[in-house]
Order: structure tokens, then sequence, then C-alpha cells
């Protein structure tokens, strides 16, 4: 992944997809001036001058073009998507590789871990602190029904049941307080399947900061792998077929993969170990606790950024 720079603040994260071709949310780009936009790469410091890896990995790029999901709704967030083309082509390294899209219409199992990581808030209110470390945390997959259904029980009449779609995607917990926060929007929710990631949701919206029971909500990657694709035009997109496999959920009982049907390829594998020790957690009251992800982890690989952002009061 990457952060979305605007005006040489950081705003979004980003997924690699191809060597010129980004995704991020929508509502990211809301009222930006695409001439303003840029992306870094390759560092899991923002102020990358903290650390001499850092400043010779990172990379920075100016944007060329965006493009929103045509039926993107900044009401509601349905088709909260859109696509970054580069300036220039990404020259991978270690560093800097892309993640893979699901086939179409690729659903994942309930209760499967993800990672999510980002640079955005510790808690609500409380901003990552210099050199702007990369965070993660590990969260459960929620398909949208039962998600819709946990939004409801929370506020109840004051819910308009339906607002979370079957283009969307939560992960969350009903009892811990484990989320993203404020300027994680946009960045990609990664799953891994034997040794290989893909890209299952994008940050969308969320109410605060790890509210009790609030699972935070991602636009669903596969309900649009076919667009995304057709957008970027390139041969070197980085899709991959799934095998039916085997997979362990939160519960440790097994769910199982539908074949995919879409695309093949060379996307990247295998999330390097470290980042499996990088670990923030909102606390109720409190900033994140953990670990911060060493500067040796391959940032754009699938080293996801992260949930929640309180874009819009669904109250």
């Amino acid at each position: 992944m990457g952060s979305l720079v605007y005006n040489g603040n950081h705003v979004c994260g980003v997924s690699v997809i191809s060597r010129t071709c980004l995704a991020t949310a929508a509502h990211c780009l809301n009222g930006k001036d695409p001439t303003k936009l840029s992306v870094v790469l390759g560092t899991v410091n923002l102020t990358s001058q903290t650390r001499v890896t850092d400043s010779v990995t990172r990379v920075e790029i100016d944007v060329k073009n965006v493009t929103l999901y045509p039926n993107y709704n900044d009401k509601n967030y349905a088709g909260d998507l859109a696509m970054l083309e580069l300036k220039k082509p990404i020259n991978f390294t270690s560093n800097i590789l892309p993640i893979c899209l699901p086939g179409p219409n690729q659903n994942f199992p309930d209760g499967m871990m993800c990672s999510l990581t980002g640079w955005g808030s510790i808690s609500e209110g409380v901003s990552l602190p210099s050199p702007y470390t990369l965070q993660e945390v590990k969260l459960p997959l929620i398909n949208a029904e039962t998600c819709d259904q946990m939004f409801l029980a929370k506020y109840g009449n004051m819910y308009t049941p339906g607002t979370i779609r079957s283009d969307n995607i939560c992960a969350g917990y009903a009892n811990q307080r484990k989320d993203g926060c404020q300027g994680d929007s946009g960045g990609p929710l990664a799953c891994q399947v034997g040794d290989t990631w893909f890209l299952v949701g994008i940050v969308s919206w969320g109410v605060g900061c790890a509210t009790p029971g609030i699972p935070g909500v991602y636009t669903k990657v596969s309900n649009f792998t076919t667009w995304m694709v057709e957008h970027c035009e390139l041969n070197d997109i980085f899709t991959k077929k799934i095998n039916t496999t085997t997979v362990k959920t939160a519960t440790f009982s097994t769910a199982k993969f539908s074949t995919a049907k879409f695309s093949t390829a060379k996307c990247s594998t295998q999330l390097p170990k470290q980042a499996a020790q990088g670990l923030s957690v909102i606390q109720q009251t409190t900033a994140a606790n953990g670990a911060n992800l060493g500067s040796s982890i391959p940032i754009s690989l699938l080293i996801i950024s992260s949930i929640i952002t309180k874009i819009q009061d669904i109250l």
C-alpha cells in the first residue's frame, strides 16, 4: 500500500494494483484538485528522513488521472471506489509490490482474519505521532447482511436498514474495540489465501473509531473487479484465480472458497513475518497499544491500510 498525499499531506491510503494503476476510496477525492495529488510508496514512516532505509526505498509519484466509479454516490457511499493513474510507472522492488485482486463476485468466509494497516489516528482525536510509522490490526470479516443487523441492533429506529449494501463488506468484533481511525480511509483490507494476499476491501466509512459492537464498513472489491481491470486497461494487472481452499475462520471452524473464474497472474505472495508482529489495537479510552511495523517490511505488497473514517453520520 501507499499514502495518498494532497498538498504535501497524507489524506488516505491507496493499494497498488499495477505499475501505473492504484485503488482508493472515491470519498478521499471529494473537493480535491487532481493536479495536487501524489502517492508515497516504499516506506513505513511518512517522515522518511528519520530512517536511512526508508529514505533509500521511499518513492513519490504524481497522479496523472483520477476516475471515480461511475455510480459512486457521495450521499450514501455506494460505489465508494476510485482508480488513480500515475504519471510514470512504478519500479517494483522488495518494498513496493502489488496486491492481487479477487475474481469477480468472489466471496471470502465470515470470520476470516484479515490485515488492516494505516497511518490514521491511533484513537479518536489522537493523531499518529512522528515518525508516523505504519500500524496494523487483524480483524475478522463480517458479511454485509450480518453487519447491517449489528448496526440496527445498536441504533434501533435511528438506523435505516439496508444502509450497508451487498457491495460492502465489514470487519471488526462484536465485543472488542479493535479498529482503524480517521486518516485510514481508502486503504486496503487484505486477506491471505495460501501464500497469496488479496485486496478484499477498501476502507469506506464507520462511526467514530472502534465504537463497541460496530464494525468498519468497506467497499467490497470483488463486486468491482471487472470494472477495475477494464479501467486500467493493462496487461500487468495483478489478479489471481483462487483455487478451492480450506481457510480457518476466527472461530477455528473451516470454510471453503468457491473457485474464481477470473484471470491469472503475477501478483505478490507472502506477507513478511515481521508484518504479523505489528499490531495496533484501539482500546476503549486509550491510544493504540502494540508494536510498530519495522522498516524492513515490503510496504506496497499488501501491508494494508486500514479502517475507518467517520466520513458521515449515519444516524
